[in-house]
């Protein structure tokens, strides 16, 4: 198992959807053709997805985002 951070969030996610990891590989080819090609690491990708999705759901259950 992969060690934990102090706040309690592991440094390790598994995705077991297909799809999601689908879905995932389109968004990394399409962030690569924006960047003419360049490498982006697969982490670069997670993180924009978390990030926008964490902004829906907090909007969605009225959660203000700290600043």
């Amino acid at each position: 198992m992969g060690k934990q951070k102090e706040d309690g969030w592991g440094d390790v996610v598994r995705l077991n959807d297909p799809e999601q990891r689908e879905r995932l590989a389109r968004v990394e080819e399409a962030m690569r053709g924006r960047l003419a090609g360049a490498k982006i690491p697969r982490a670069v990708v997670l993180a924009a997805v978390v990030g926008k999705g964490l902004e829906v759901v907090e909007r969605e259950l009225g959660i203000a985002r700290k600043r």
